[in-house]
This record gives structure tokens, sequence and C-alpha cells, in this order.
């Protein structure tokens, strides 16, 4: 039926009841109205003079014309809600997004999302938001960021409402702006105001604004207004450039296209008198180089999608657009299709002549509307609102049976296909039926027990059994039937339903488990040994065994009459058993609220959140013919690998990783029913997989899952050593990251080096998990998790190469891994060349040490020694002198008594002659115990016994002396050896002065220095021919000359001898010291 609304100055109908859009080039009548009200009415009359006529003939026809209408017609298509279809997020300023009036957005090549707001660009990830403006980046001399555009390599131009900026590698530098070389680049009141900017394949770039469109290059200086002219003093709205290289400006009075290598701009519209017609509101590229575009009035903001194919254009949809105070907009969509904003609360799509419109009532707040629109490569589509904030709506990956579908209350419980097909659905609020696109309910009113459906089953007869609250029913095609046989249970809650393979039906309820076999019933209640009362599930197992599970009672086993219990004792994870499920090798799988387990071989092994189970709690349990696990929960749902779970249980691994799927993926709500009803999962003949959850019927299809199979590609953020930032990512950075960087070291720190990483992911973008290793110090992958910051403290000097991958919230990773490489340069110590001499001088060190050691082990030993024979030096000389000496001194002493006794002449001589030698042996041997006596081992002994030997001497042959000896001899140590043989030499020396030279004075002089000692006799006698003496000494090798020198020699000294007739004697002996 079509609604006509009659007012007082004009007429009204649906939008859709006349899809008729004004002819190209016409003028709207003044003062018409809006063509599009929110309510979704549009004029059809207006006060416009020349529609007089209309109004003459509601005045002549009346009221009763208008309301033979109301039978005519068909009623518009009202909008698809669009939560039906997608799943709503939404970012704010609470959530980190600069501003919540999203002006522009842009899905760049890399993956992320970047948001232009009145508070700079932003850049998401799906889990965070990282900010581009004021002042942290000095070229946003405005934050104001009307459009995003990407450029062929990657760098990202922003326009603002002071110039246009460029991020990338270089440093931000803002276009067009005051200062720039174009003084006709900035307008006379203050810098330019540009709204739409394009990066174009030829590497220049263009942006728009009220004064015209504005044009650069990196070749030709910034800004050329080469390409522009053609487009001096008009608005620029709109910018594009499709991908055969042709550039499409929209303008408020046209739209224009340059081709390839031209340089004139081709209108391409007609040109009317009602050039605001012609305002182009929003452009998008299609495939195959189709062009999308909204044209239409600017002050009433209306207008209607047109596409131009390969030869025209063509307009693609009749509904006239509205969008109150704002410019419609429009995105590129997947297979060649286009989304574009219809009214302030509705949204378009168009395919290959498909139209839909979804309705954003309930989404958008009343006084909000959709500023611009993107869809990502995930189909994802994004909405930039006025004050919202951020919107992405997320195509349902689930199909999902709800109250719209026929549902009686949206809280699901019970789930079975019978053998005829019927899809049965038992719920809070009664029993719904789905059978070849019909759907019948059951409710009290129908016979049904209690509205609370807990439990479905079908016999062999086809009939469905329904468990309630409060009893029992069947369905025997034709009516629903109450089972009533004698005993309360009957009357009470029915947890399950089993019809087993003798076609016995097992009931389990709150109050005992119950058999129903050919009319006749069996009862066990705690008292016959059932573990509880509160029976939950029912399995009936390939051997024909009957496993229960129960609410407090753990698993149980019917065997005949009694039950084997299996608890906590045995292994079992918790008594509390919700979902059973036998595979093809026997293995019992068990659900509990504390994990998954697994009996077999008469062992329960546990598997729980610690081997990697997404949540402990398990409501409904099933296998599919593909090995998988799927497992309801509070919290979502998630599939595992049987395969994964038995390795675990049989410890042949540790972890195992769940596919898990969540609001993103379609689910209208996460939580799953199960724990007091069955079946609560059911796989269907078509292989679909179905949970019963508090928000309907969540339907999967494992040959067409929701998963998204391409995991999210990483990217590496920042590498920062210390708190020196060496890489920071940029738009246009390479998505592997840096290839190499030096890493150099921090004056006094140590080398911690922390990366920071990501990945793109908006589908459950804060469950992305990642996974790293730095080649070059371990290869094993570090599991991270959530955590997106890898640090690394101490590291050795070398090249390193940091690998990371992501996984989505299906376990799906990274195709490829993000790299960066970078070395850790060494110190100064750590340099080979450093290292190699350092080793070599600590190993010359190490061997002057051992040497040193050795020595002085050595003169140790030569110390010891000499104090070994010192000690025996001076034994003998005490012996010597006690013992020798005594005697000596006695048999002198008896030779002069006997030479004064009155012997006969011949004896007098003979005792004088025994008293002389025996003085002479006494005064040899005090040489000799001198000579041993370690004390006198000193320069300063040495020349002061010579100094009283040669005194002696002199005095008994009256001979004057004269002694020039140091006072305060150096204290060097002299051995017996030398002295003794200096000693004897000096005697020499002495002994041919007073024999030969008939001095009158004989002069000892003795000087030591730092190495030598020198020691002069000198006499002045009558001298003699050296040469003739050396000759003599050499022909009797016994005279003394001969005797010195050898002595002297000996002590590796020299021996010097001057004189001459009538000039004295003088004899030199150069003695070698030791060191002091």
């Amino acid at each position: 039926m079509r609604l006509w609304l009659l007012t007082g100055s004009y007429m009204a109908a649906p939008a859709h009841s006349e899809p008729t859009a004004p002819p190209l080039g016409t003028t709207p009548p003044a003062g018409c109205p809006r063509r599009l009200w929110p309510g979704g009415f549009r004029p059809l009359w207006s006060n416009d003079p020349s529609r007089g006529r209309w109004r003459s003939f509601l005045r002549r026809v009346g009221l009763g014309v208008f309301l033979g209408l109301l039978a005519s017609g068909r009623p518009a298509d009202a909008p698809i809600p669009i939560e039906r279809d997608y799943t709503v997020r939404t970012w704010r300023k609470e959530h980190g997004l600069p501003d919540n009036r999203v002006l522009s957005l842009l899905v760049a090549r890399d993956g992320f999302l970047w948001v232009g707001t009145r508070a700079g660009a932003a850049r998401f990830d799906g889990h965070k938001f990282e900010i581009w403006g004021h002042p942290t980046h000095a070229a946003f001399t405005n934050d104001t960021c009307r459009a995003l555009a990407e450029g062929p390599d990657g760098r990202l131009w922003v326009a603002t409402d002071e110039g246009v900026v460029v991020l990338g590698e270089r440093p931000e530098w803002p276009l067009f702006t005051r200062g720039s070389s174009d003084p006709a680049a900035v307008s006379p009141s203050g810098p330019v105001a540009f709204r739409n900017v394009l990066a174009t394949l030829q590497g220049r770039v263009l942006a728009g604004c009220e004064n015209g469109l504005w044009v650069g290059g990196d070749t030709n200086g910034w800004p050329s207004r080469a390409l522009a002219d053609g487009l001096a003093r008009v608005t620029i709205t709109r910018l594009l450039q499709t991908a055969d290289e042709a550039v499409w400006a929209g303008t408020d009075r046209q739209l224009y296209r340059l081709a390839p290598g031209a340089n004139v701009w081709e209108p391409q519209f007609a040109e009317g008198a009602a050039s605001e017609t012609h305002y182009i509101h929003s452009l998008a590229a299609g495939g195959d180089n189709t062009v999308f575009v909204i044209r239409g009035n600017w002050p009433q903001r209306t207008g209607w999608l047109y596409r131009r194919t390969a030869t025209a254009w063509q307009q693609v949809s009749d509904l006239e657009l509205f969008n109150a105070g704002e410019a419609l907009c429009l995105a590129a969509g997947a297979g060649g299709g286009v989304w574009f904003s219809e009214t302030p609360f509705r949204l378009g799509w168009w395919r290959d002549g498909e139209h839909r419109s979804y309705s954003l009532d309930g989404v958008l707040n009343a006084d909000d509307r959709v500023l611009c629109l993107a869809e990502d490569g995930d189909q994802n589509l994004w909405l930039g609102t006025e004050s919202g904030g951020l919107y992405c709506l997320q195509r349902r990956r689930v199909a999902t049976l709800t109250a719209r579908d026929g549902l009686p209350h949206a809280n699901t419980w019970a789930l079975l296909e019978a053998a005829d097909g019927a899809f049965w659905v038992g719920t809070d609020g009664g029993l719904a039926r789905f059978q070849n696109g019909t759907v019948r309910t059951f409710v009290e009113d129908t016979g049904l027990a209690n509205p609370r459906v807990r439990a479905l089953a079908e016999d062999a007869q086809g009939r469905v059994w329904i468990g309630t609250g409060a009893g029992l029913n069947v369905w025997n095609g034709t009516r629903l039937d109450a089972v009533r046989f004698e005993g309360p249970w009957f009357r009470t809650k029915i947890r399950c339903l089993l019809r087993a393979r003798d076609d016995a039906m097992w009931v389990g309820t709150a109050q005992g488990l119950h058999r129903l076999r050919n009319g006749e019933s069996r009862s066990w209640f705690p008292e016959d040994g059932l573990p509880h009362e509160d029976v939950r599930v029912i399995l009936e197992a390939r051997d024909g065994g009957i496993w229960l599970g129960t609410h407090g009672g753990g698993l149980a086993h019917l065997h005949g009459d009694g039950f084997e219990r299996f608890d906590e004792r045995q292994g079992l994870s918790s008594p509390r058993v919700w979902a059973l499920t036998e595979d093809e090798d026997g293995w019992l799988w068990i659900g509990t609220d504390r994990g998954l387990n697994c009996l077999r071989e008469g062992r329960i092994s546990p598997v729980t959140t610690a081997q990697g189970l997404p949540d402990n709690l398990v409501n409904s349990l099933i296998l599919d013919p593909d090995g998988w696990f799927w497992i309801g929960h509070d919290s979502g749902i998630y599939r595992v690998r049987r395969a994964d779970v038995a390795a675990v249980v049989t410890g042949r691994q540790t972890a195992l990783d769940a596919v898990v799927y969540d609001e993103s993926d379609g689910l209208v709500r996460l939580e799953t029913n199960g724990q007091i009803s069955q079946p609560a999962v059911l796989r269907r003949r078509d292989g679909r997989v179905a949970f019963a959850t508090v928000a309907g019927v969540a339907l999967f299809d494992p040959r067409r899952l929701p998963d998204l199979t391409n995991g999210p590609p990483a990217r590496i953020e920042r590498l920062v050593a210390g708190n020196v930032p060496l890489f920071t990512a940029h738009p246009g950075a390479p998505t592997n990251g840096l290839e190499h960087a030096a890493l150099l070291a921090v004056p006094n720190a140590d080398r911690h080096v922390a990366i920071s990483f990501t990945a793109p992911n908006f589908r459950s973008g804060e469950k992305t998990r990642f996974r790293y290793r730095l080649l070059g110090l371990n290869a094993e992958w570090v599991e991270a998790g959530l955590t997106r910051v890898a640090t690394y403290a101490h590291l050795a000097p070398g090249d390193y190469t940091f690998e990371v991958v992501a996984a989505n919230a299906q376990g799906y990773w990274s195709a490829t891994p993000a790299r960066i490489a970078f070395r850790i340069e060494p110190r100064l110590f750590e340099r080979a060349g450093v290292q190699l001499t350092t080793a070599l001088a600590l190993a010359g060190a190490a061997g002057w040490i051992i040497r040193w050691r050795q020595r002085e082990a050595r003169r140790f030993q030569q110390l010891e020694h000499a104090a070994s024979l010192a000690r025996e030096r001076e034994r003998m000389s005490r012996d010597l002198h006690d013992g020798l000496g005594s005697c000596l001194t006695e048999i002198s002493l008896l030779s002069c008594q006997g030479e004064t006794a009155g012997w006969p002449a011949t004896a007098g001589s003979t005792f004088q002659a025994l008293a002389r030698r025996s003085g002479e042996a006494l005064e040899a041997l005090r040489e000799l115990i001198w000579a041993n006596n370690p004390k006198a081992d000193n320069l300063g002994a040495l020349l002061a016994r010579a100094g009283d030997q040669v005194d002696r001497m002199l005095t008994t042959a009256r001979i004057r002396a004269r002694f020039d000896l140091p006072a305060d001899p150096p204290m060097i140590a002299v051995g017996p050896v030398f002295r003794r043989q200096v000693l004897l030499a000096l005697r020499e020396a002495v002994n041919n002065a007073v024999r030969h030279a008939q001095a009158r004075q004989v002069t000892l002089r003795a000087t030591p220095g730092p190495r030598q000692l020198v020691i002069e006799v000198t006499d002045d006698g009558v001298g003699f021919q050296p040469g003739a003496a050396t000759h003599a000494a050499r022909a009797a090798p016994g005279l003394g000359l001969h005797s010195m020198r050898q002595r002297i020699e000996s002590l590796g000294g020299g021996f010097e001898l001057h004189s001459a007739p009538g000039a004295g004697t003088r004899v030199i002996f150069r003695l070698p010291l030791p060191h002091a």
C-alpha cells in the first residue's frame, strides 16, 4: 500500500514510491524543501508556480480522491538494520582517538588505517592510535586534517586548514602554506585551507581548495600551476586517480577528467543553467576504471549516484540521497561495489545492479551523521562521524537464528535436527520448529508443559521428546502430548534426553536418572548408587555402556544395576560434568567447569588453560569429522584439533593452539548454554555446527569458516638503544623494517635494546599474538603472547637480525616475518686490533712475570744458598779461630820463650825462625777467617781491611803511607772470593813497592763508582821499564806482576801498569761491582 500525505503546501509520498530523478541540468523549484526528509518522505508537489495546476486539481477533486489513492501502489522496501549483517565497534576519545569528529579516512597499503580529525592525523592498527600533529610534529601548523592521500612511495599527504603536510622518511614539511615559493598559494587573508589532496602515480601532488587546484611535484618545485590553470577560481570538492592514470577533479559546478599525458581538463556533464545541480559530493574508483560519483545540489545537500563505464555515464539509482548539512560520501567496496550515504542514518550498497539499504538507527546518536567512508582489505567498513567517533562495521561471518527469524525467545538451550529435516530449537519462551522456510512455535497455550525447554530427542518412530522445566512432552507429528508416569520426577526439571540403540529413552533430571522402555519406567536415585541426583548429560558409548555427567558427583558409568564413579580421586578436574563425547578410538572426552578431561584405558587426564585452552569452562562439546573439537563456554566458542589435545594428554606435547570466535566474527553474544540442557551443540546433516547461545543459535560451516586465514602482517615500529631511538617507522617505510642500522654504544650505558612492533588487525586486534627471535643471539622463537615489545640487555658486539610474526585470534600467522637488522659496534677495547694488541701485551707481561718469578725464585734460592754458605763460613771461621788459631798462638808464644831461654845459638835461630813462621801462619789464618766471615761481604769492609793491611806493611817497612779512601763507601755486597783476590793482588802491589821501588811514600787510592771500583797503588820509587818487566813476567810466570794480572782478570776486571825509570810506579785495578 502506498501512503500519501496531504499537507498545506505540498504532497509527499514515501521515498521509493516514485523512483525518478530530475533531468540533468534542471533547477530545483524555488523554496522547495529537502527532497528526502529524515522520516523518509520526499515532496512531489511544492509551491513552485509552475505547478499551480496541481493545486487547482487538488482543490477541485478534494480529499475523497486522495483517500481513494490509499489503496493503490506497493510499499517501499524497508532498510535492513545494520546489526543484522554487521557487528559494530566504536572508538572515541576515551579509546585514544584524537577527536570524536572524524573528517577523513584512508586505508594504507601497509594495512594501517589513517584517521583525520580536528586534533591531528592518527594511525590505527586495531589496538592503539599513534597521533601526528602539533606540537609533537612541527610541520603541523594546524591540526584539522581534512583529507588524506598515500603516494606511490608510501608517503602520506595531509590536507589541513593551513596547508598540506607530507609524512615520510624525510622530516615532515608543509606545502602550499605561508612562506611557499609561490605567493599565489597563499590567500590574502592567510594560509590556504585545503579540502582534498591527491598524490598521483606520476609523482605529482594535487591539492584542492576554494580558490582552485594547486599542483606540485618533486621535480619541478613547489608549487607549480602548470596543470591547475583550467581549474582556477573554482571550489575543488574531490580528487581521484583511476588505474588508467587519469585524474578526476570534482568541483562545485562540474566533474573534470585529465587524460594521461594531456593538459586539458574535460568536463563530464553538459553545462546547464542550474549549475548547482552539478555539485560533486564524492568520487570513488571501482573495477575496470569505473568511476562512481554522487552529483547533486549543494545548498540542499541532495544528490544522485552515477557510474561511468567505458562508454557513458549511467544513473545507478534513482534514489535521491540526502545528508543534512554535510556532503554525501562514497567508498569503493569489494568486487567493484560501492558504499554511499543515503541519509544521515542510512547507508547504501550497490554492486552489479544489486542495491541494499542499511539503517543506522540505534547505532548513531540522534544528532550524528556520517562524514566519510572507507573499506579495508578484510571488507571492514569504516565510518567517520560528526560527533560519535570512529565506527567499524564487520560483516557477520557466523550465521545466527534469532527472534527476527521466528524464535519465541532469544535465549536458546536445546537443539535437534529430526529425521524429516526439521530443525528444533528449545528456548526460554517455548519451542520452535524450522522446516521448509516456515517456523512453528510451541508454547504453553499449545500444550507445552513449560516454556523453558531444556532437552530434545527423537525416538525410532520419529516422535520428538521435549524436556522442559516442569515435565515431559512428545510431539507425534500432529499434536503435542504430555507424558505422565507415576512418580514426581516427570514434573521436575528435565536436564537431558537420550534415545539408546535399544529404543529406550533415558531421562536425566534434577531428581535422578530414569529409563522409559515399552511403557515401563525404571529410576535410579542416590540411594541406588547414583553419585548425584542432578544428572546433566547422558551418553551411550560404542560398547553400549551408559555414561552420566552429574552436577557434583562427577562421572558415572552404569554397569547393570550399579555405578562406577570417577571424580577428583581418579584425576577428574571437577565433579561438575556438563558435556560428554566419544571419539573413534573409544576415548571418552569429559567437559567440566574446570577443564576438558580424557578417559582412556581407565585413566583420566585433564587439559586446562595451562595447556592452552582459552577457558576452563566447557558448556558444550562436539567432535566434527575433520578432527576438530568445537567447544562452547561463557566467553565464546572455540575449536581445537583433537590430535593436539591427544598429544597433550599423552605427553607428546605440552601446549596447544585454539581458534577462538567472538563478536568480531559475528557472534551476537559470547555466552553459550549447555550446563543444564542437552544437546546444546549439534552437528547438522549439512555439516554446520550449531550452538545454543543466550542470543539465538550460532551456526558455523566448517567448509566456509569465518577464519581470517591470512595472518596479520607484523610491522616493526621502533628500535631504541638505551634512551636513543635509532629507528622509527614512518609512512612509506619498508614493511620489513630497516635493512642495516649501526647501533652505536651509548657512553656509560649498557647495551639495552628495545624493539617495538605491532600488526594491523581490525578483528580482535587486542588479541593479536606475537612471537619473535634475534638471529645472532638465538634462533629459537620466543612466544611473546600479547606483548608488543622485545628487550635485550648487554648484547655482545656483532650483527643481529630481529624477526617478528603475528597471529590473529584464529591462530593464523604472518606469511613472512618483519625484520630489522642492526649492528652492535664494539667499544675501543672490544675491537679486534685492540684485543690482539692487548692479548700480545698480556702474553708479554705474563712471560715477563714468569721470567721475573723464575729469577726471583733463583735469587731466593741463591740467597738461601748464600745464607747457608755464610752460616757455614761463619762456623768454619769460629772453628779456625778457636782451634787452629789457638794452636798457632801457642806455638808462637813457646817459640818466643825458647828464644829467650838461653839455648845455643843454633837453637835460638831456630826458635826465632819458628816464631816468625808461626806469626806469618797466624796472620794468614786471620786473613782466611776474615775472608770467610759473611759479615765482611761488603765494599766498606773490604776497603777498611785493605787500608789496615797496607798500613801494617808500610809501617813495618818504614815507608810513609798515604790513603785516599771514601769515608762513606756505598753498601755494595761483594763475595769472599772477590775480597780475597783483591786483597792478595793489593798485597802483591804494595810488596813490590816495598821490595823493589826504594820508595819513600806509597799512596793507596780507592774510587768506587756506580758499576766499577778503581784501586790505585802509587809509589815514588825508582821506577822501571814496563815492557821489560812484562817480558820478564811472561818468561817467569812466578813473578808478582803476572799473579796480580791473573787475580784481577779472574774477577772480570782490568789491570794497568804505569812506570818509567826514575818516575815511580802506578798500579791500577779496575774491578766490576754488582748493583747496590
